[in-house]
């Protein structure tokens, strides 16, 4: 049993230290199943909430954006729709954009 733990360790240490991560720098190639979420016909527009945003926040959003703009994760918006968009700090100190789009979920043809 002993040396059962031992070997799983030892193989597990192999498979972190051959594990590297790297960051992407581009969304994948376009495919047939991508496409554009229709809005049922009487959708009528909100707005969100507007927070205001310290000056070192606001330059933090908009290098954010420009970041992910660039590499194609993100794109502007044809909606008239706004949401609230808040980010969550990651294990590794960097940060995930949360859209909330809940009124827009309610809103798409497929429901």
């Amino acid at each position: 049993m002993i040396e059962m733990k031992r070997e799983i360790k030892l193989a597990l240490r192999r498979t972190q230290t051959g594990l590297k991560l790297h960051p992407s720098t581009r969304m994948p190639v376009r495919n047939i199943w991508d496409h554009t979420i229709d809005l049922k016909d009487d959708f009528k527009a909100s707005k969100a909430r507007v927070y205001s945003l310290s000056r070192n926040k606001k330059e933090e959003v908009q290098k954010f954006i420009n970041k992910h703009l660039k590499k194609g994760y993100i794109h502007p918006s044809k909606s008239s729709q706004t949401s609230l968009v808040f980010f969550v700090r990651k294990k590794d100190e960097g940060k995930h954009m949360i859209v909330e789009r809940l009124i827009v979920f309610k809103e798409e043809c497929c429901w």
